[in-house]
C-alpha cells in the first residue's frame, strides 16, 4: 500500500566506517545524518524526480516497495538490473515515514540475497562491494551484505539507527558492484531492502512486510 504524501524533498545520508557523512536537502545545505529531509504535504511518488530535473530512463519493472507498520520503504534500480561481474550498477532506496506520529531507532538492511549464478551448493551471493554516494557527490564504503543460512545478515544496516517525524523521508543512492569470479556462470538474486530493530538483541525484522525486494541478474 502506498503512502499518501508526494516526495518533493529528497536526502542523502551516508554513515561509512572512519568515514561521518552528512545529508543534505534539495538545496545542498548539510543536515546530520539520521535527519532526513522533511516533504511537503500532498501526493507521494516515493521515486519521483527532484524538480527541474528529467528522470533517468529506467527498464520496467525495477521498482518495488512494502509497508512495514507505517514506514513506506522502495528499492528501485534506475540504469539496469543485470550486474556484470567488474562494473558498478546504481541503485535507490526510500524510506518514508507515512503516519502522523515520529519514528525512532529504525534500522535498514540492503541485502543481496541467493544467487544461482553461483555453482556452489549454498548459492551465496559471490564477493563484491557496496558504495553509499555522500552529501558532497563522492561515493564511499558501505556494507556489502550477503544473506547465507540465517538471518545474522540483519545486524548490518546500511548506517546507523536514525529517526524519521511525520512526513519525512531519507533517500539513499548506492553502487553495487560484483567482483569477476571465474566460476562464476549466469543466475538471478535479490537486491532487498528490510526495515528492521536494531535494538533488539538479535536481527529482528518489523513487521511481517518488512522487506522492499527486485530481481537482478547476473551475467558474467
Amino acid at each position: 500500500m502506498k503512502p499518501v504524501g508526494r516526495i518533493l524533498a529528497t536526502a542523502v545520508c551516508a554513515v561509512a566506517a572512519m568515514v561521518t557523512l552528512g545529508a543534505c536537502q534539495n538545496d545542498d545545505t548539510p543536515i546530520p545524518v539520521g535527519s532526513p529531509t522533511p516533504t511537503a504535504t500532498g501526493s507521494v511518488a516515493a521515486s519521483g524526480p527532484e524538480s527541474g530535473k528529467v528522470p533517468p530512463q529506467a527498464p520496467a519493472d525495477v521498482h518495488a516497495s512494502t509497508t512495514a507498520d507505517g514506514l513506506y520503504i522502495e528499492v528501485s534500480a534506475p540504469e539496469s538490473t543485470t550486474v556484470h561481474p567488474g562494473t558498478p550498477v546504481r541503485f535507490d532506496v526510500v524510506v518514508q515515514n507515512s503516519t502522523s506520529g515520529d519514528f525512532t531507532g529504525v534500522g535498514v538492511v540492503v541485502s543481496l540475497g541467493h544467487c544461482g549464478c553461483n555453482p556452489g551448493p549454498m548459492k551465496t551471493m559471490p564477493a563484491g562491494s557496496m558504495q553509499l554516494e555522500a552529501a558532497d557527490g563522492s561515493w564511499q564504503p558501505a556494507p556489502y551484505v550477503t544473506q547465507g543460512g540465517g538471518t545474522d545478515f540483519l545486524g548490518r544496516t546500511l548506517v546507523p539507527a536514525f529517526s524519521l517525524s511525520a512526513g519525512q523521508s531519507v533517500t539513499y543512492h548506492l553502487k553495487l558492484e560484483v567482483d569477476p569470479a571465474p566460476n562464476l556462470v549466469a543466475g538471478s538474486t535479490r537486491f532487498e531492502a528490510t526495515r528492521t530493530d536494531p535494538s533488539a538483541h538479535a536481527p529482528t525484522p518489523v513487521s511481517s512486510t518488512p522487506t522492499a525486494s527486485i530481481e537482478l541478474n547476473i551475467r558474467p
